[in-house]
């Protein structure tokens, strides 16, 4: 009975600490969060724990530090939950996708395309073997997808994998089109417009794709801010200065707005 207790007990704070996580993430409060991911690892690794739980919470750790631009800390990270899972001979192919997805935004990131494709095709493999499939995963994994041709200039092939990302939030009953995947699907698609020339297009949906992102995030949140920071990345030189101003200018209000808010 002694066992048992101390069991439930560690297990219900290892849920506490985890749902800590999240929260602090949804909130865009990135420094809390690794705080309780760092937690959740170090509860489940004392007590034995070395599989999933501690795989899925090096991950999402992981993309704290890249949020916080810390690229290094988190590709260590990911290495070590890949070790976890691949390690792992029961684990859940979704977590295992989500574990290359991970890999491929950070090689994108930090400028290693080929990587980046590599870790994207094993995403959609691994996703392709799970048992069960996560709507919301495959939208991210096929938004990368889509930057990874736009960055070869496919940009027919970016539109239609954005097309299918956008009918799986739609057919989805726990998604729609006012969630923050159908927003960030919009936002990948101006992106997209805007490199291949389409500013009209770009113009037409971005109101829309922004006010969707801005309702689920918070005019706030530092994902807006490196939202607006890509804005900026992607009309320079396709557009007048004036409206890459503006994005830097709305980033770093947001940014301004954090720091006096202590985050």
């Amino acid at each position: 009975m002694v066992t048992n207790s101390v069991n439930l007990g560690f297990r219900s704070e290892l849920k506490s600490s985890m749902d800590a996580a999240r929260m602090a993430y949804r909130a865009g409060d990135f420094n809390l969060c690794a705080k309780h991911f760092r937690k959740t690892i170090d509860i489940a690794e004392s007590n034995g724990l070395d599989g999933a739980i501690t795989g899925e919470a090096l991950i999402y750790l992981s993309i704290c530090c890249s949020a916080r631009k810390e690229f290094h800390e988190a590709e260590t990270l990911l290495s070590k939950a890949l070790s976890v899972n691949e390690g792992d001979p029961q684990c859940d192919k979704v977590l295992l996708a989500l574990n290359y997805h991970e890999f491929s935004v950070l090689y994108w990131k930090t400028e290693r395309e080929s990587e980046s494709r590599a870790m994207n095709e094993k995403a959609f493999m691994a996703l392709d073997q799970s048992q069960s499939d996560v709507a919301e995963l495959r939208i991210m994994m096929l938004r990368q997808k889509a930057v990874l041709l736009a960055a070869s200039k496919d940009f027919k092939k970016a539109d239609a994998v954005l097309e299918t990302a956008l009918n799986i939030c739609l057919g989805s009953s726990e998604l729609g089109k006012n969630c923050l995947a159908y927003g960030e699907t919009l936002i990948t698609k101006v992106f997209v417009c805007i490199d291949s020339g389409r500013l009209q297009e770009a113009r037409e949906l971005y109101y829309q794709a922004i006010q969707i992102t801005e309702m689920c995030l918070g005019v706030h949140h530092p994902k807006m801010a490196d939202l607006y920071e890509l804005f900026a990345n992607h009309v320079k030189g396709v557009s007048n200065e004036q409206a890459t101003e503006f994005f830097r200018k709305k980033s770093k209000e947001i940014r301004d707005w954090i720091k006096k808010s202590k985050w």
